[in-house]
């Protein structure tokens, strides 16, 4: 079954989800229809304090749609063979976003809890021959912007993770066993796969990729697209604040606002204003431009402590 993405207005409250991108006419009923809502991460050697964020659109549906699982994954084992890091490092590193989503969850007072999936081994010899013939149909079919994105960095080895995304995703082109994730607790007959703005690549292989692998399965995959994430909040940029970095971090508004990337800037405000008690996601723009009354600069200043206390929680 392909892939949908037909602009649909199922907004969430407050939230940074676009409008979700689907087919269906009607999503009055969209709490019963998702079974699965899932979102999935990388991992480096340093750990972005905007990662939490990553996991807020997820959150906020899983609170509206009280019916569904919600999911998280980590592509453990591309992420480490792609970007040279070592395993050890990789699982600390992977401990560590767990808690601190965990506590982030917490701290929102978030009821649903999330499902944290296993990862199979991507390189074990039948799904590692798989994802290699998926990497050539990509090379031969695919966009002048996939195949640019691709060789633009490690070539074929690229393409094969942008392959990667339709097992991790459970793109109904292959049988499960193939999957790079485990078996759900809840099969995902209809399945919410949630991510930013750089997904769009991704799920453009997806359906060029789906287009060659015709199916008879009845279960779907809709894509939601976020604002969150224009830059993958799990890769570092310079003058961002991390994790697992100096001892003596300070998370305040004023080192917010010193981030010089925009893209992590937006997201790093996305997560303190999820933090405030006054302030919503549409003041961004002009919290951007300094244009904050006393009141409000008090309320950002004291959801800058509640994260500095978080990460004071993972530090212990």
């Amino acid at each position: 079954m392909p892939l949908v993405e037909t602009p649909k207005s199922l907004l969430l409250d407050k939230g940074p989800l676009t409008k979700l991108q689907t087919n269906k006419t009607d999503l009055s009923n969209a709490e019963t229809e998702y079974t699965n809502i899932c979102t999935g991460f990388g991992v480096d050697h340093e750990i972005p304090v905007r990662i939490a964020v990553y996991a807020l659109p997820v959150l906020q549906m899983g609170e509206k749609f009280l019916r569904a699982q919600t999911e998280f994954y980590v592509a453990e084992a591309f992420a480490t063979k792609l970007n040279g890091l070592d395993p050890n490092k990789v699982q600390v590193n992977i401990a560590l976003i767990k808690e601190y989503i965990k506590l982030f969850k917490t701290e929102l007072s978030v009821v649903n809890s999330p499902v944290w999936l296993d990862e199979r081994d991507p390189f074990e010899v039948q799904r590692h021959a798989l994802t290699k013939e998926l990497a050539k149909i990509l090379r031969e079919h695919g966009s002048e912007r996939i195949i640019r994105f691709a060789d633009s960095r490690n070539g074929d080895e690229s393409l094969a993770y942008i392959a990667s995304h339709a097992l991790y995703m459970w793109d109904t082109l292959n049988v499960d066993e193939d999957k790079f994730i485990t078996e759900r607790n809840v099969s995902p007959q209809s399945l919410l796969m949630v991510g930013g703005p750089a997904e769009k690549l991704f799920f453009e292989a997806r359906q060029l990729l789906l287009s060659h692998f015709p199916t008879v399965s009845t279960r779907s995959t809709v894509q939601g697209f976020t604002e969150i994430g224009r830059r993958p909040p799990y890769y570092a940029v310079d003058s961002e604040m991390v994790v697992n970095g100096k001892n003596n971090l300070r998370i305040g508004f004023e080192e917010i606002m010193s981030i010089s990337d925009p893209d992590a800037l937006r997201d790093s405000l996305y997560l303190i204003i999820s933090l405030s008690e006054t302030l919503t996601f549409d003041d961004i723009p002009r919290v951007k431009k300094g244009q904050i009354k006393p009141q409000e600069l008090e309320d950002l200043t004291s959801a800058c402590n509640k994260l500095q206390k978080i990460i004071a929680q993972l530090r212990s």
